[in-house]
């Protein structure tokens, strides 16, 4: 399995012409996961809550301010990173960027098995052809260049890349985002049809709640670096507790929980968000509908309030 223990993660804030550091930004605030294999994992929230930021943490492409992510009980950065790769691998949100336009498909999808002599170069083309068919691309796009694709074709070279080297988790951040719905559910149901064939458990990072619902087993709900809730689908769509979760769930088309419709109007975005986060009592205060006094002095701790239902917020706190 792999731990995620008490991840913290501070960026220097700088202001003014000579860029004097005046603080720090917290974009990630004690996050603790426990992510097991073969289990699909949903990381929703909005933009900036940290959840590429705890992707990038996971694969080792940056290092925490505090805390430690263990793989199988050794913690990430010191593996080789040949090994980290063979166990986890990501997608990232923009196929285009994330791919070398200077490389044919067929080389883009068997690089790592050529350098590591897994293949030999006589068979890349016909690997190549077979990791295409598996994520539904005709072996004609193997001579193309990542320009000659479209969105959704890319993001699929984006996939067998990451499957060629059979790893044990898959972090996939926003993969059908910069696709159209009706291929975003082709590609939601080629993931669920590789995890099988490939026995991978996945981490699957997107805004969008319904995305999460078709896919994912157990979900995390961030906000401001902060695990807000977590638990099954099953829990989180029908008895979403925190109101930042039922906030989410209200603003879906034909979504109607413990929130008035009418009510979500007069909650106000946070100004200094990033500033604010670091200030004491709950990072949700300011939205929040059902705040106490407390709430502007206590931070709440992720709790388990129910069986398997983890909550943080002071309104299930009965210490509170």
């Amino acid at each position: 399995m792999i731990e995620i223990k008490n991840i913290t993660k501070e960026y220097s804030l700088e202001m003014g012409i000579f860029r004097s550091h005046t603080g720090f930004i917290k974009a990630l605030d004690s996050v603790n996961i426990t992510w097991k294999k073969g289990e699909t994992l949903g990381v929703a929230g909005e933009t900036g809550c940290g959840k590429t930021t705890l992707a990038k943490i996971i694969t080792n492409l940056i290092k925490p301010s505090s805390g430690q992510v263990l793989l199988n009980g050794k913690d990430v950065a010191s593996y080789p990173r040949i090994e980290l790769a063979q166990n986890i691998q990501m997608i990232f949100q923009d196929p285009f960027s994330s791919l070398n336009p200077r490389m044919k498909i067929k080389d883009i999808i068997t690089e790592y098995n050529v350098i590591n002599k897994k293949i030999t170069k006589t068979k890349q083309q016909e690997e190549a052809e077979y990791l295409l068919k598996l994520i539904g691309l005709s072996k004609e796009c193997v001579l193309k260049y990542p320009h000659e694709l479209s969105g959704g074709q890319r993001q699929r070279v984006a996939l067998a890349r990451a499957i060629s080297v059979k790893p044990r988790y898959l972090i996939c951040d926003e993969p059908v985002s910069s696709v159209d719905v009706c291929i975003r559910k082709q590609i939601l149901d080629l993931f669920i049809s590789l995890k099988d064939v490939f026995d991978m458990g996945y981490l699957f990072i997107s805004h969008d709640l319904r995305v999460l619902k078709s896919i994912s087993d157990n979900i995390i709900i961030m906000y401001k670096g902060r695990i807000v809730e977590r638990a099954s689908k099953t829990l989180i769509y029908n008895e979403p507790l925190h109101p930042y979760t039922q906030l989410l769930l209200e603003s879906m088309p034909g979504m109607v929980f413990c929130q008035k419709k009418e009510q979500l109007s007069k909650i106000t975005d946070d100004k200094n968000n990033a500033l604010e986060s670091n200030n004491e009592g709950c990072p949700y205060r300011n939205k929040c509908l059902a705040k106490k006094k407390i709430c502007r002095k206590t931070l709440p701790e992720l709790k388990e309030v129910k069986k398997g239902h983890f909550v943080s917020c002071l309104l299930f706190d009965k210490a509170a």
